[in-house]
């Protein structure tokens, strides 16, 4: 028998889960139940599904195709939980209906609710090529600096009396992994007048560890200096890391380009050791959340391709995918199919993901050798723009 179909459940928890992005704004709704009399070790479980727009009708599925065990049944509710949050999905209310076989394991899992944090707004970077940058750099000595552009999550840390806290690329709190929260801490040692620590940078995971390319507070906001200094406080931050031996946290000490062929060496060199690219910043910038347009204070020369894009169908037989941005009409524009690697999840129809690529044909739209990198779980589906995606210039027959 179907759980769903039995007329005798017990609600026992239910959490709802909201996503919203862009015109996506979908709910999900987990519910634990017990079916039929009996509780504990000698009643039987299940978890009941509940998905769709916002308001419109919902459609019902199970976790549990059939009656289980207790243990199981909060396995299963636990499983879900995680892979909805891990898909951007927030929890918007959670019920304990039944106390009597309330799982408190389950409970322990769950996520807070992301929330804005106040004290972290992104400055984004704004795209350049190289021989622009370059001539910036030969007409200004010794006022932009450079550094190498990672390929991760955009993270800030705050580090203070009260422990470590993140916040996305939107400015919204997001946990932080245990090894970068326990080195954030050794970092917080090392400060003997306490206080407030602020960082910007790029979180690479467990194998690349946390990348600092910015510090934004130190006992007072630093927002307001010119880049020169607050590169000068990253040198000082970078000597204690060493000193301490922090192995998770790198920070990216800026290089002050003095002259343009100190630029041409940094890229050859980034470019022998396969890097994202590099990223070229205003000395005498402060920091201004957003993005500042063209020739603004913080730019990206990317050697490789990337693009946010949603997922709009899933091949039945082949781990691939295939993907869309939008135009400026808000109309969808297939951009190709992009193979998921077998150690990542073939993400949902409706995700946002990011996709790397070599270019774009102008006639056909579809990505040129699409790598797939993963999950945007710091934007929504609005970043899924054509006018991001960099078309090859076609020949124009004689």
């Amino acid at each position: 028998m179907d759980i769903t179909d039995s007329p005798s459940l017990t609600v026992i928890e239910r959490i709802t889960l909201g996503y919203t992005a862009g015109n996506s704004d979908k709910t999900y709704r987990l519910t634990l139940v017990r079916y039929g009399p009996g509780s504990g070790s000698g009643g039987l479980y299940g978890v009941v599904t509940d998905y769709g727009r916002r308001g419109a009708a919902q459609k019902r599925g199970s976790g549990t195709k059939t009656p289980t065990s207790l243990v199981q049944a909060q396995q299963m509710f636990t499983k879900l939980l995680k892979q909805k949050q891990a898909k951007g999905y927030a929890i918007e209310g959670r019920a304990v209906i039944d106390t009597q076989d309330a799982p408190a394991e389950t409970v322990a899992a769950i996520a807070p609710a992301p929330t804005p944090a106040p004290w972290f707004d992104a400055q984004l970077l704004t795209a350049a090529g190289e021989a622009e940058v370059r001539a910036m750099v030969a007409a200004h000595p010794g006022r932009y600096y450079v550094q190498i552009k990672r390929d991760g999550e955009r993270r800030g840390v705050k580090i203070d009396g009260e422990g470590v806290a993140g916040a996305n690329r939107r400015g919204m709190t997001c946990p932080v992994s245990e090894a970068l929260a326990s080195d954030a801490r050794l970092i917080g040692v090392t400060m003997r007048d306490g206080g407030t620590m602020i960082l910007d940078g790029e979180d690479c995971g467990s194998a690349g560890g946390y990348y600092a390319f910015d510090m934004l507070d130190r006992n007072g906001d630093l927002r307001a200096l010119p880049f020169r200094e607050r590169a000068e406080r990253l040198k000082r931050l970078a000597e204690v890391v060493r000193i301490k031996a922090i192995g998770g946290v790198t920070v990216d000490v800026p290089v002050r380009l003095d002259r343009p062929e100190q630029f041409d060496s940094f890229v050859r060199q980034t470019r022998l050791t396969n890097q994202e690219g590099i990223v070229v910043k205003d000395g005498e910038a402060t920091y201004e959340a957003g993005r500042q347009g063209k020739g603004g204070l913080a730019l990206k020369v990317k050697y490789v391709e990337s693009a946010t894009v949603i997922v709009i169908a899933q091949s039945d037989h082949r781990r691939s995918v295939e993907v869309a941005v939008k135009d400026d009409t808000g109309e969808t524009v297939g951009v190709g199919r992009c193979t998921i690697p077998v150690n990542h999840a073939v993400p949902e129809v409706g995700d946002v993901v990011e996709v790397g690529y070599l270019w774009a044909m102008p006639r056909s739209r579809a990505l040129y050798q699409p790598v797939y990198k993963g999950l945007r779980r710091d934007v929504g589906a609005e970043a899924a723009t054509l006018d991001q995606i960099k078309f090859k210039t076609e020949a124009v027959a004689a």
